[in-house]
């Protein structure tokens, strides 16, 4: 079911996109920011002082605040770019007037819809774990030797965020089909919508705010998950465990409705 050459040629379609650039640069910016901008002070593996661009910051609660932040700043980013380049996958492919040649040569919808998703999830998983990896060699030699895996960990969780706003995203293709549209709901979703809902869920007894927190993902504890990885907290796995099933009716609903649809 699994095309390879179909998962190679989207790679090269995507690393050709100015997004995946865009989101390069920003990997190797913090890379180089972190080497030559930042300071850490480590006692025993714990972190009790960072010194940016050369002002120290001691106190334990800024710190934490501090990485939070730093944290919490470049997955907007990324997901902010990651958006705006996996939201045009499907809409070009259904548009795409080799279609009808692809599906002909036994190459299946479901093989093709699925090879097209590995495609792009192992454009942004490497990338991300390479930033992981880099990130925890750079604190190694910063913090005298102290092995620090938190942030591979937390890049694998990020990706865990992008594959559930991804396969949202490849559902709303087959109803939309239009990619400036897909990826402004995505981005609506993403950034406002599911913070939103986080809280109002909680505060506020409203029918069609119960029945999107069941339709939407939990988008917004997932990143916290990831951030709270970082920070060394405790972490709950149950938004990960709801998420996947999302993952999965999402998947199998767009998988129909790319076989259920007239192609020329």
């Amino acid at each position: 079911m699994i095309n390879i050459p179909i998962i190679k040629r989207t790679i090269f379609e995507i690393v050709l996109q100015p997004t995946f650039v865009f989101a390069l640069v920003i990997k190797v910016l913090v890379v180089f920011f972190l080497i030559y901008g930042v300071a850490l002070e480590y006692e025993q593996g714990t972190l009790i002082s960072i010194k940016i661009l050369g002002t120290d910051y001691s106190d334990l609660g800024l710190n934490t605040y501090l990485i939070r932040s730093f944290a919490e700043a470049l997955m907007m980013v990324l997901m902010f770019v990651y958006i705006l380049q996996s939201s045009s996958l499907f809409p070009e492919t259904l548009k795409s007037p080799l279609l009808g040649i692809t599906l002909t040569k036994s190459v299946s919808r479901s093989g093709l819809f699925i090879s097209k998703f590995i495609g792009q999830a192992i454009v942004v998983f490497l990338p991300l774990l390479i930033l992981g990896v880099t990130i925890s060699l750079v604190l190694f030699f910063k913090n005298g030797g102290f092995i620090l895996l938190a942030p591979v960990f937390t890049t694998i969780c990020f990706f865990f965020v992008f594959i559930t706003m991804f396969s949202l995203l490849a559902l709303l293709s087959f109803f939309i089909e239009k990619y400036n549209t897909v990826s402004t709901i995505g981005i609506g979703i993403y950034f406002l919508l599911s913070p939103l809902l986080v809280y109002a869920v909680e505060y506020l007894n409203n029918p069609l705010i119960f029945y999107l927190s069941h339709i939407l993902p939990p988008l917004r504890k997932l990143e916290l998950v990831s951030i709270n990885i970082l920070l060394g907290k405790e972490i709950n796995i149950e938004a990960y465990a709801l998420s996947s099933i999302y993952i999965i009716i999402y998947f199998l609903i767009a998988i129909y409705l790319f076989r259920r649809r007239d192609i020329s």
